[in-house]
């Protein structure tokens, strides 16, 4: 699961990264709106190193944050 979160009176949308699944997007309103994006793999990722996911927002900004966190199946 990935979370992109951008604080942007310019940022409208986010462009996910390819192969993710599209979990929620949000986008605040005013000046100083925060805008996020929150994918993950859609499914089971096989033990050990996963590669990098990328989100592209469509404007650039100063205040921004992005973490991904992995979880272990309930049982």
């Amino acid at each position: 699961m990935s979370y992109w979160g951008e604080k942007s009176s310019a940022t409208t949308a986010w462009t996910a990264p390819q192969g993710q699944t599209v979990r929620s997007t949000q986008a605040g309103t005013g000046s100083g709106r925060i805008t996020s994006l929150l994918t993950d793999g859609g499914g089971p990722v096989p033990a050990g190193t996963s590669p990098g996911v990328t989100a592209t927002a469509d404007a650039a900004s100063l205040r921004a944050t992005m973490w991904s966190l992995v979880l272990a199946p309930a049982g």
